[in-house]
């Protein structure tokens, strides 16, 4: 009957010890997605504000174009009026 009893609590002994080195493992587990989700949500929020001063840029680029474009326009029809009118342009 000792032996019996004996038997159980190493069964038992040995049980709890991988049930603990499982659970320690699981928390390990945990840890590192967690640390590997934050990362990816830096780098994720690096990409979005990159992007963002990108498009900003692009955008005054597009601006600064447009408002060439515009100015030139509006001198070449001034040109134009004038020559019409028989005044040289430059």
């Amino acid at each position: 009957m000792m032996a019996e009893q004996r038997q159980i609590e190493e069964d038992s002994q040995a049980k709890l010890a991988v049930a603990m080195s499982a659970s320690k493992r699981s928390a390990r587990m945990e840890v590192k997605e967690e640390e590997e989700w934050k990362w990816k949500e830096e780098e994720d929020k690096a990409k979005r504000e990159k992007a963002l001063e990108e498009a900003g840029s692009s955008n005054l680029i597009v601006s600064c174009q447009t408002s060439f474009v515009l100015s030139e326009t509006d001198l070449f029809q001034m040109l134009k009026k004038k020559e019409k009118q028989g005044k040289p342009g430059w």
